[in-house]
C-alpha cells in the first residue's frame, strides 16, 4: 500500500446527501388534510364577491356559454378548473372550495422544493412545513380565489430559478 493511497479520502456518498436533504411532506399534507376536514363545517357557506364571480363564470363554462364566460374582471384559470366540477353536477360552492384545498396541496408541495434549496436543517425545514400546512388550511378554507394556485406557482418558479442560480455559480 503506497502513502498516496492512504491518505486518499473516499468521495461523498451522494446517498447520504440525499437523506439529509429529505423533508416530509406526507405529514404535512396529512395535518393540513386533516384540519381542513375537522373545520371544513364551520367554514362551508364563507364566500366573498369574488367567488361568487368564479362560480358563475365556471358555471358558463360548465354549461358551454363561452360568450358570456368571458371575463375582463377575473382570470379565467380558475373558473376553468372548476368547470368540470360544476359539468359533474358539484355545486359550485363545493367545487370553489375543492379547488382551493387541492391548491393547497399543491402550495405545501411547491413550497417543500423552495424549502429543500434553501439548505435548512432537517428540523427546521420541517418545521417550516408544518406551519405552512397550518396557515394554508386558513386561508383555503377563508379565501375562495386563484390566490393559492398562483402562489404555488409563483413558488415553483422561484424554486427552479433558485436552482438555476446555484447551478451557475458552482
Amino acid at each position: 500500500m503506497s502513502a498516496n493511497s492512504a491518505t486518499r479520502v473516499a468521495p461523498p456518498d451522494p446517498s447520504a446527501a440525499r437523506t439529509q436533504q429529505k423533508i416530509p411532506f406526507l405529514g404535512p399534507v396529512a395535518l393540513y388534510v386533516l384540519l381542513t376536514a375537522a373545520v371544513f363545517p364551520f367554514f362551508r357557506y364563507l364566500l366573498g364577491p369574488d367567488s361568487i364571480s368564479y362560480i358563475s363564470i365556471a358555471q358558463h363554462y360548465a354549461d358551454g356559454y363561452w360568450k358570456e364566460a368571458i371575463n375582463t374582471n377575473w382570470s379565467p384559470l380558475m373558473s376553468w378548473l372548476m368547470a368540470p366540477l360544476l359539468w359533474v353536477g358539484i355545486s359550485g360552492l363545493l367545487a370553489a372550495k375543492l379547488f382551493c384545498i387541492a391548491s393547497g396541496i399543491l402550495l405545501l408541495f411547491t413550497f417543500r422544493i423552495l424549502v429543500r434549496g434553501f439548505g435548512l436543517s432537517r428540523f427546521l425545514a420541517t418545521l417550516t412545513m408544518y406551519a405552512v400546512a397550518f396557515m394554508t388550511v386558513v386561508f383555503a378554507l377563508t379565501r375562495l380565489g386563484p390566490d393559492i394556485l398562483v402562489a404555488a406557482l409563483l413558488l415553483l418558479y422561484f424554486a427552479i430559478v433558485f436552482r438555476q442560480i446555484g447551478r451557475a455559480h458552482v
